[in-house]
């Protein structure tokens, strides 16, 4: 009897370890999803391995990812798992490109359709997309940094006018992220296209650009008519273009671009190219270098206009570098037909260089009552000149290294409101603005007054100036200046007839 007792324990444990097994078997992590322990083996959907989705003869990313992101209970691709309300990381890490240097293949948009949060990361690698990506609320695109991971275009051309979006439609989204990419504007028979970068034209709060290079953009012509924000009929081709309906997104960070190797000679120009184009209130664009095609001094008319428009208010544009654009950063330039007021706005650390091309005017401020056919890219626009504003604008820190040979003479910055002089600094080899203050324009009798203070001596807008000590020598009309000693001079100064005047 008790032989038979041990042998019925014996059983029973082995049923038991079968069972137990048979659990642990059930509850292994399926293909996709990554193991974790909690009292027993389960799969984990908050972090999802697409490498082992990426198999047979129709190797296409962009379809992998949206089998993942579009699985429901009620409707998956065979062999995919329901993806989580909650969102999860996709890790497309593992997906390399194997035995060809072609790029990976990609003909569709993977977040198509897509209404839960997600995080992708993608390979270090190329990867040719056939269509636009638009990027849905709580959306973040991560590569492996703008060395590595590389969206192009097919050589079989591209459908769209934006190679990403960032929030689909007119319904205004928040939460969507792109970082550590290069973008890529010219096929790989170095074709170029009218098409964007990047547009943001409703991602809202909590959406932001950051680490991303823009290569190889610019269109040889363009022409329509203008059809909506960021567009390019009749506009320009951008890196980034922010439009008036992405408001508080930002900050945009750590940008490059580079122009168009088609526009590297004086006979094919790409001139309707910008770096940037902002035209909405944002938290600011922060660090950003812009290299145009390279040439000739004397081919002015064949620049690309300017590198960055800022054509909105309460934003700050700084730490910029700019080769080869007429202007680096211009302000109220309604071309695009963006009507509204460009106010309140600060451009600090901005450099107008002369490597791969000079820059005429580093910082340009457009007259919006009076706009010129071809001063830099202060255009004649679509909006109505007296429903626009202008003013309040604080520029800071501001060189002009445009010298070059030719007797090139690059202004550091130049003011179209200003009817008496608007270059300020203007100079063969370099020259500096530390402050450069603009106010409202208010009419006192029948004469239009300007707020203005620069801290250049080398304008004849008016400053204002103290020291220790009695004054001398030129000045610009109008300038005051403080004389803080109790010893020697008068109190006050005015500058009159072009040299210092005692008052008190």
């Amino acid at each position: 009897m008790v032989r038979k007792a041990k042998a019925l324990s014996h059983f029973g444990s082995l049923m038991l370890l079968l069972v137990l097994n048979l659990q642990v078997r059930a509850q292994l992590p399926q293909k996709g999803n990554n193991a974790v322990w909690n009292g027993h083996v389960s799969p984990s959907a908050a972090y999802i391995d697409a490498s082992p989705f990426y198999s047979g003869s129709g190797l296409d990313i962009c379809q992998v990812l949206s089998n993942i992101l579009t699985c429901t209970t009620q409707q998956c691709t065979p062999g995919y798992v329901p993806y989580p309300s909650s969102g999860a990381v996709i890790d497309a890490r593992g997906i390399i490109v194997q035995k060809t240097l072609l790029p990976l293949a990609c003909s569709t948009n993977p977040f198509s359709g897509v209404t839960y949060p997600s995080t992708v990361l993608l390979p270090a690698t190329r990867i040719a997309i056939q269509t636009t990506w638009t990027l849905p609320s709580n959306t973040r695109i991560i590569g492996g940094g703008h060395g590595v991971t590389q969206l192009e275009i097919p050589t079989s051309g591209f459908p769209g006018t934006v190679m990403i979006q960032m929030c689909p439609g007119t319904v205004a989204c928040t939460g969507v992220a792109i970082e550590h990419l290069r973008l890529i504007g010219q096929d790989l028979n170095h074709n170029s296209y009218a098409i964007d970068g990047i547009d943001n034209i409703y991602a809202q709060d909590g959406s932001y650009v950051n680490d991303v290079a823009f290569a190889k953009f610019g269109a040889l012509s363009m022409t329509g008519t203008i059809v909506s924000e960021c567009s390019h009929s009749g506009g320009t081709v951008n890196g980034l273009c922010v439009g008036p309906n992405a408001t508080y997104s930002g900050p945009y960070t750590n940008l490059g671009f580079s122009g168009s190797s088609n526009c590297a000679s004086n006979t094919d120009m790409c001139l309707p190219t910008a770096c940037a184009k902002i035209q909405a209130q944002t938290r600011g664009l922060h660090g950003i270098t812009c290299t145009g095609p390279a040439h000739a001094v004397t081919d002015g008319a064949n620049w690309p206009r300017a590198a960055i428009y800022l054509d909105s208010y309460n934003t700050t544009v700084e730490n910029v570098h700019v080769e080869g654009f007429f202007d680096a950063v211009v302000l109220g330039d309604y071309a695009d037909g963006e009507c509204g007021k460009v106010s309140g706005d600060l451009v600090s650390n901005i450099t107008g260089a002369s490597g791969a091309g000079q820059v005429q005017n580093t910082v340009h401020i457009c007259n919006p009552q009076s706009q010129k056919t071809f001063t830099g890219a202060c255009t004649a626009g679509a909006c109505t000149p007296s429903i626009l504003t202008l003013n309040t604008i604080a520029i800071h820190q501001v060189l002009s290294n445009g010298g070059g040979s030719g007797g090139f003479v690059a202004s550091t910055v130049q003011d179209d409101n200003m009817p008496w002089q608007s270059a300020v600094n203007a100079s063969g080899s370099q020259a500096y603005v530390g402050l450069y203050e603009t106010g409202n324009s208010f009419t006192i009798g029948s004469v239009t007054a300007y707020s203005r203070l620069t801290t250049s001596s080398g304008s004849t807008i008016p400053t204002w100036g103290a020291g220790s000590g009695a004054v001398s020598g030129p000045c610009a009309n109008g300038s005051v200046y403080s004389n803080t000693s109790t010893t020697s001079g008068a109190t006050i100064y005015v500058c009159s007839g072009g040299s210092w005047a005692p008052v008190k």
